[in-house]
């Protein structure tokens, strides 16, 4: 994949394929950046954490896939699965899901 940065310069990356389950969307696929700059290392403005954890109706499941991946995410039970993201910014504590 690629895209042009807001500076002109050329962005490309690979991303790992994604199972047939791919857990609802609550396990991370992996991005190889190659010998592109990673996007991340130009001024950016940034927000703290607050909070980040999940949702399933199957959450066994999930903490088994994250645990391979040895990715500590929270993943509590729900109706639907679902992210939740706490950021704190220069208004206040933002919450999104």
């Amino acid at each position: 994949m690629s895209r042009s940065a807001p500076n002109g310069a050329r962005l490309t990356w690979r991303l790992t394929s994604l199972p047939a389950d791919p857990a609802d969307g609550l396990v991370p696929f992996l991005i190889d950046w190659g010998t592109t700059t990673h996007p991340t290392t130009g001024v950016l403005p940034t927000l703290s954490l607050h909070s980040f954890e999940a949702e399933h109706p199957d959450p066994h499941r999930i903490r088994t896939r994250l645990a391979a991946l040895d990715v500590d995410l929270p993943v509590r039970p729900g109706p639907q699965p679902r992210l939740l993201l706490g950021l704190n910014g220069p208004n206040g504590l933002i919450m999104l899901s």
